[in-house]
């Protein structure tokens, strides 16, 4: 069945009925549904005899009874034949909080209450062409809409100059590099260009030493072989033979355990891995470049990181500055973003207002560069139809210079949740009515998201949320999610 109609969910009899009107007027078909659950049960219906959707656009508005539309979104995700029809939220201005929270789930765009059928036309648009490429070539949006390129190495300050021409004369050679720096600072985006200017043909491959427990880190790292361990049908290579005439980044290597540490330390003196398991150590020829926000050398005094590893790793030593340090750049990396972002979700942005320039200066960066992205990912998002990204595209809150409760909300926007009781107080006294969703409710949506796209590997949900695992272990027990 051929993808021509748009499904539209609303509990609104009034706005069912100008919505249908504007179907007809725009020529038009649709499925009108008051509910999502009625609506769920109708694509499962018209599913059994005919797999292929009907629909080329999915159009719900964000407050419904019992199923929201945030969770009505994550629902049509689950459906294979459903999950890259574009989906957009209805949404009053008060809720806008929501809205980016459903983008940055996988809607495709918003409408904003009141809007006119001009506004309407544009999102169904924008949902025909989504269709029309689909239809030549079935992958899923992101990857159409944002061609993966590998995050550029952009600066203008004399600092990351120096480091620039520091990583061009090391790169060639195969010294073992220990990259230091804030959490967000771009060290796997160094770590990257170093193996890019290598003379290695092998593969970048990147292993986050914190997010894996030791015992199967272990296993992440040097493989097995069948039968080491209930649960190995086969043998394994493991990421340090897949990395073998390339780079292998080892991130936030300061918590590894100390039993890895010598393990890693053997590598690198002997050039090769014992698979767990195996009898016999297997040569590997592979560049390690090892990564750490914490302070290393305190550690090593403390008796808590192995000093002999320490001296092995810290070969060339790296230290990226925080993004607070080289401010110069913000103009450039904010441009680069607003790209980026204006390709994933179809927006027109070319330009960054002067005014906004200077309050994205004016901002502290607790999160770095992660930070600055996820404030310019937002903002475009919010910018819908306009051309250049202004002030007001930040939020509806703290438009004053850098206000505290901004400042707060960029924080946790970031995903920086481990500050999220203290802005929800913020925002409850002073912005009350921001979101139909508290902070809470917006936290356990994201991270529930984040591990069903990942298909629970809690590593690359915590590099979808842009927080680290640790965080991500600690927010999943406070929430009681341990189990999802």
């Amino acid at each position: 069945m051929a993808q021509d109609k748009i499904l539209i969910v609303d509990d609104d009899q009034h706005m069912r009925s100008a919505l249908n009107l504007s179907l007809k007027k725009i020529s038009k078909e649709g499925e009108i549904f008051s509910s999502a659950e009625d609506a769920l049960e109708f694509i499962d219906m018209t599913g059994k005899d005919n797999p292929e959707s009907p629909f080329f656009l999915i159009v719900s508005d964000l407050n419904l009874p019992k199923m929201d539309g945030v969770a009505f979104l994550q629902e049509i995700k689950k459906r294979e034949n459903y999950k890259n029809i574009p989906f957009v939220i209805i949404t009053a201005y008060g809720t806008i909080e929501s809205a980016v929270l459903a983008m940055k789930l996988g809607a495709a765009d918003y409408l904003l209450k009141p809007f006119n059928i001009t506004d309407f036309e544009r999102v169904i648009k924008n949902a025909e062409k989504i269709s029309h490429i689909l239809t030549k070539d079935v992958k899923n949006i992101e990857t159409l809409s944002y061609n993966g390129d590998k995050p550029a190495f952009i600066y203008k300050t004399d600092k990351m100059k120096q480091i620039d021409s520091f990583i061009n004369i090391i790169a060639p050679s195969d010294a073992t590099i220990l990259i230091m720096g804030e959490s967000g600072t771009g060290k796997e985006v160094v770590a990257r260009r170093i193996h890019e200017l290598s003379k290695r043909k092998g593969k970048f491959i990147g292993v986050n030493c914190s997010a894996i427990v030791p015992t199967l880190l272990e296993s992440e790292l040097f493989g097995h072989e069948k039968g080491a361990f209930t649960g190995a049908a086969a043998r394994k290579p493991g990421k340090l033979e897949l990395a073998n005439n390339g780079t292998i980044l080892l991130d936030e290597i300061a918590d590894m355990d100390k039993n890895l540490q010598s393990k890693i330390l053997r590598t690198l003196q002997e050039k090769t891995v014992d698979r767990v398991g195996g009898d016999e150590p297997v040569k590997v020829d592979v560049r390690v470049i090892a990564a750490t926000n914490r302070d290393i050398e305190k550690m090593v005094s403390e008796g808590a990181f192995r000093e002999d590893l320490f001296y092995r790793i810290n070969v060339i030593p790296i230290h990226l500055p925080p993004l607070r340090e080289r401010k110069e750049d913000i103009p450039l990396l904010a441009k680069y973003f607003m790209e980026k972002y204006s390709k994933k979700y179809y927006r027109n942005c070319i330009k960054i207002s002067e005014d906004a320039l200077n309050y994205l200066a004016s901002l502290k960066y607790p999160g770095n560069i992660r930070e600055l992205e996820n404030i310019i990912e937002r903002a475009v998002i919010l910018a819908q139809k306009d051309e250049i990204i202004d002030i007001a595209h930040f939020g509806s809150f703290g438009l004053s210079g850098c206000s505290s409760s901004a400042a707060i909300l960029n924080e946790v926007e970031i995903g920086d949740i481990t500050n999220v009781s203290s802005a929800a107080a913020v925002i409850g006294k002073n912005e009350s009515g921001i979101t139909s969703l508290s902070i809470k409710e917006m936290e356990e949506k994201l991270i529930i998201s984040a591990l069903k796209e990942t298909n629970g590997n809690r590593t690359k949900a915590a590099e979808k949320l842009g927080i680290t695992t640790r965080t991500l272990r600690n927010k999943l027990k406070e929430l009681n999610l341990n189990d999802a």
